[in-house]
């Protein structure tokens, strides 16, 4: 029995090594004078991205120079971060050729992944990946290319700084607008209203002069604010009154001189901490960072030119 016993580890052991190299050895290792791709996909063709992850369905649609979200909201796409995704994902450099026609996608981790890339081109030609496990030995991360049935390992690298998260994609500027653009500012505040208007290069409030500098403060805050944190889509009645939006404490409406007379809402509503909790249209709800310029007692007076003592 006890040599029947150290016979039975040896197999195993053997059966283990052999099932490690039938499954992660296999694979054909690049030479630093070869280039292996798991595809080229030309950049500037691609008009849809949809990404799968964590059972949530993301759809990325291209406009002109800029992108779209379109599921499973509508909403402005951060452009950096999907031409960041875009240009990674491309022409995809394998770091290693593993397996083609696999039967063994579950060994991957690409039976089951959670996370896919589909790229779409503007004749309608998709490619799909799946991304998998990390591959042993720190040999990247393993990808499914599903057109063509084949394994390949990537350089984990490529996922430094993204994620695939619906909030990763999304437009984080408050409000965009050109500041030349301005025609004039309308804001409600505590009951109040006033607007702040452009008159021959000099700003205005029912023809009184307004100190220059504090309007140009005030469009820059409006101009440069960041969302910090997307609270809630498609808001409810009760969810606007929750944040102090149903009835919100400051509106704020801007009005362009650009080819389609643009306006530009902003309603703020209660103060947390250092946020303001705000949206542009009571659909989306935000927290942005709070600025003595969107104070509770935001008014006219704020903007008068300073007597000097």
């Amino acid at each position: 029995m006890k040599k029947i016993i150290p016979t039975l580890l040896a197999v195993i052991i053997f059966l283990a090594a052999y099932a490690y190299y039938c499954y992660y050895e296999k694979t054909y290792e690049v030479p630093e004078n070869e280039t292996i791709y798991v595809w080229q996909l030309e950049k500037n063709k691609i008009t849809h991205i949809d990404i799968t992850h964590e059972n949530q369905s993301i759809q990325l649609v291209r406009d002109g120079q800029s992108w779209n979200i379109t599921q499973p909201i509508e909403f402005p796409a951060d452009d950096f971060n999907v031409n960041t995704l875009l240009g990674r994902f491309n022409t995809l450099q394998a770091t290693a050729f593993v397996e083609e026609n696999s039967s063994h996608l579950s060994n991957y981790g690409v039976d089951s992944s959670k996370t896919s890339i589909t790229f779409t081109d503007d004749e309608g030609n998709s490619n799909t990946l799946i991304l998998g496990n990390e591959a042993p030995l720190s040999k990247g991360i393993y990808v499914y290319n599903k057109n063509n049935n084949s394994i390949y390992t990537i350089s984990s690298r490529l996922l430094e700084d993204l994620s695939f998260d619906l909030d990763f994609f999304r437009d984080k500027i408050l409000l965009s607008f050109k500041k030349e653009y301005i025609e004039k500012i309308k804001i409600e505040n505590e009951g109040k209203t006033f607007e702040i208007q452009l008159k021959d290069d000099q700003w205005y409030s029912n023809d009184r002069t307004l100190d220059e500098a504090s309007v140009r403060s005030l469009i820059t805050v409006l101009n440069t604010r960041k969302i910090s944190e997307f609270v809630k889509d498609n808001a409810s009645e009760k969810d606007l009154e929750k944040y102090g939006l149903k009835n919100p404490r400051t509106s704020i409406t801007i009005y362009l001189y650009d080819s389609d007379n643009s306006t530009l809402n902003l309603y703020l509503g209660n103060i947390e901490d250092t946020f303001t909790y705000a949206s542009r249209d009571k659909k989306f709800i935000y927290k942005i960072s709070s600025s003595s310029l969107l104070s509770n007692d935001l008014s006219v007076e704020n903007f008068y030119i300073k007597n000097k003592e």
